[in-house]
């Protein structure tokens, strides 16, 4: 993948100019890769090195287009188009085929589906917008991580190679009449006005909703355009080569340590991710001329440049490769040596892959020779390789038809899949309560029959959620404005408010038929990831999601709008399952305490429901894969001491209910009871199940409320 450039980005103004290949470019694309290869791996963290790689190519892509403006040299989108597509298509394509056969053969019939919507999506570039419709945040590899979720990058790189162009190709024709030297200064103060419009646009949405923000193109595409303002502004830097040494070596040692200092999962595309592009441009500025004891003498040195090339090819495949050795549901955890075997498999596939089967296919090219000038700003972003043919102008039909057949396969494969899944027909909650006893056959001792299908299947269990996520009665993720839903009985003068985000949503369909039984009215204020609680700096354990803007103004409302409708008592999930420690259990951060404090100070006392136990795997996956027996777990690994619902720090009018008695037996908690399959994820029950639970929460409801 060595990138062909032209001399060194040159305004009307200073004559400078660079050598002809940034060899120490080169090499820092094999660092950022590698920095992404080896977190992903070892630490599951965010690296900044697909940031540095996306500069990087705003340097050059951006760069090259500048300079085609500058020198009035037309743009042909078309063969601009060709160019690129071909470029990252053919290794993009065989990663796509070799995840749909490892996904037949390793991972669980869950998850087909979402590999099938996922592939297409990676193939029409549109993958970050599907991670972000489904509300996925950034996760280090296990069992249920997509072996397709490293596509979110090259989806924003492949949207801002298309979008970059044409917004050029219409300032060129809007502007035709004008001088080149207008035009390059106007598209150089649209880079330059769009690079700090992305700017503030991320900083916002971070706020907002950093999982949003994280796969948001136009949030993301400031790290790209700041390698064009690098371009715009090295020909107007001059530095003494002892100067550049030096911010050359710091800017190496940034982007080496960003994931040490910055949790790029949690804050990126905020400010923080400055860090790493700040370090990346440093290297550009001092690599623009050759240093005596640089980095660019390191980077650009024969033992690392060269790797440049397979850069591409090793981001790729080490995801994929990982994901598949994690794919053990009972065991997703890997040891040393297992990680470096798949450090060493992604070496060598990338290697193998790149070497014999994209170079060769970039290879098949027109022998009609190209014109001089023909060249395009893709020769700044994907090139081919050296090939003893000179390019040409248009697609040669050998390299076109193998990528057809390629995409064809990909969509076609993706496609039988999603019919297949199609075809088993929304999911019915069954009637049978003896068929299905659920809970019963735990806490009644009811009669379990056998051979019978489990309700939900495994592949329904997913989508088996509670009537108000039909209803649209859940606030979305950004969005603070609340929502209130009523069930069970309108008109009656005693009121329940069920406030929280999934978990306590967990709990409606139980509380549905409560209410409908006893004569209660369930007032629903929900919100997708996002507890009932109050922002409180001792709590280290919550999700960005829980913490971000948009949940926070949330709660400030639902808290003054129960205060205002005071309902009887206010009913959430009390408890979260502790993140940061091995030991099972789980506790009541301080925010919720804060948040029952006010609301008890307002005069609406609180009940918690405890929270289920949560699975350490995917309990669907795993009942698919090993059965329901090879799936239980023991009581004491999920369950810790009922102590945590006797916390001092809790006003005096919280009361709590705990129905883990009716998920678990009193020494292991199993994936399917009564027939009925309890979990549709970790830590999410199926409603289908909820509503077995109706009897046991009758009556610890009745006894927290005094009600009956």
């Amino acid at each position: 993948m060595l990138v062909e450039v032209d001399r060194a980005v040159t305004a009307p103004g200073p004559e400078r100019t660079a050598p002809p290949l940034r060899r120490d470019v080169e090499g820092l694309r094999v660092v950022a890769i590698l920095m992404v290869v080896v977190h992903h791996i070892w630490t599951g963290r965010v690296s900044g090195g697909v940031d540095v790689f996306l500069m990087i190519s705003g340097f050059f892509v951006v760069g090259a287009l500048l300079r085609r403006t500058r020198d009035d040299r037309p743009l042909v989108l078309p063969r601009y188009f060709r160019r690129i597509g071909l470029s990252l298509l053919p290794a993009a394509l065989l990663v796509l085929l070799a995840v749909g056969i490892g996904t037949r053969l390793l991972l669980a019939r869950t998850r087909w589906e979402s590999v099938a919507e996922q592939s297409l999506a990676s193939l029409f570039y549109g993958q970050n917008w599907w991670l972000r419709a489904s509300g996925m945040d950034y996760a280090a590899a296990d069992e249920t991580s997509s072996p397709l979720q490293h596509f979110w990058s090259l989806s924003v790189q492949g949207q801002l190679f298309v979008a970059v162009p044409i917004v050029l190709a219409l300032l060129v024709w809007a502007m035709r009449r004008a001088t080149p030297r207008v035009r390059y200064r106007t598209f150089a103060g649209v880079v330059v006005a769009a690079t700090l419009a992305s700017f503030v646009y991320a900083q916002v949405l971070v706020v907002e909703s950093q999982e949003e923000a994280y796969y948001d193109t136009f949030a993301r595409a400031w790290e790209y355009l700041a390698g064009g303002v690098v371009a715009l502004a090295l020909p107007y830097l001059r530095m003494g080569e002892r100067t550049r040494t030096v911010i050359g070596w710091a800017g190496l040692v940034a982007i080496l340590t960003c994931a040490v200092f910055v949790d790029g999962g949690e804050q990126f595309p905020g400010w923080p991710t400055l860090w790493p592009l700040l370090g990346a441009a440093a290297l550009l500025v001092s690599g623009a001329e050759p240093t005596r004891a640089g980095p660019d003498r390191l980077l650009g040195s024969r033992w690392v440049s060269p790797g440049g090339r397979y850069a591409y090819g090793l981001y790729l495949w080490h995801w994929p490769i990982l994901v598949f050795a994690a794919s053990d549901i009972r065991d997703p955890s890997m040891g040393g040596l297992q990680r470096f075997g798949v450090l060493a498999a992604s070496l060598v596939v990338a290697f193998v892959a790149t070497r014999y089967v994209e170079m060769p296919l970039k290879r098949l090219r027109d022998p009609r020779p190209v014109p001089a000038d023909a060249a395009d700003a893709t020769d700044a972003a994907e090139p081919a390789p050296p090939s003893p043919r000179r390019r040409t102008g248009r697609v040669p039909v050998p390299q076109a038809a193998v990528v057809c057949v390629a995409a064809l396969l990909v969509v076609g494969g993706s496609v039988q899949w999603l019919v297949d899944s199609s075809r088993r027909g929304p999911y019915v909650a069954p009637q049978d309560p003896v068929t299905y006893p659920g809970a019963a056959a735990l806490t009644e001792a009811a009669t379990v029959p056998e051979e019978v299908e489990i309700v939900p299947t495994v592949y329904a269990a997913s989508t088996d959620a509670s009537s108000a996520w039909s209803t649209g009665c859940v606030t979305d993720y950004g969005d603070p404005s609340v929502i209130r839903c009523t069930f069970g009985d309108e008109s009656s003068d005693r009121v329940l408010a069920l406030v929280g985000g999934s978990t306590s949503d967990s709990f409606l369909p139980p509380l549905e038929m409560v209410a409908a039984e006893r004569g209660i009215r369930v007032d629903t204020y929900l919100k997708v990831a996002c507890p009932f609680y109050v922002l409180d700096p001792r709590d280290q354990q919550l999700s960005s999601a829980a913490v971000s803007a948009s949940c926070q103004e949330w709660n400030t409302a639902v808290l003054d709008r129960l205060v205002q409708d005071q309902p009887d008592f206010a009913v959430t999930s009390g408890t979260r399952r502790d993140k940061l420690t091995d030991f099972p259990g789980d506790f009541i951060p301080w925010g919720y305490v804060e948040a029952w404090s006010r609301l008890d100070e307002g005069g609406v006392p609180m009940i918690g429901i405890r929270n289920v136990p949560a699975f350490p795997f995917d309990p669907p996956q795993c009942v698919d894969v090993h059965g329901v027996e090879g799936c239980a777990v023991e009581r004491d690994q999920l369950v810790g001491s009922d102590d945590v619902l006797a916390d001092p720090r809790l006003p005096d009018s919280v009361e709590f209910i705990d129905l883990t008695d009716h998920m678990c037996t009193d020494t292991t908690c199993p994936p399917v009871v009564g027939n009925v399959l309890v979990y549709r994820d970790k830590g999410h029950i199926t409603a289908t199940f909820a509503r077995t639970l109706a009897d046991g929460l009758d009556e610890q409801l009745g006894a927290a409320t005094g009600w009956w």
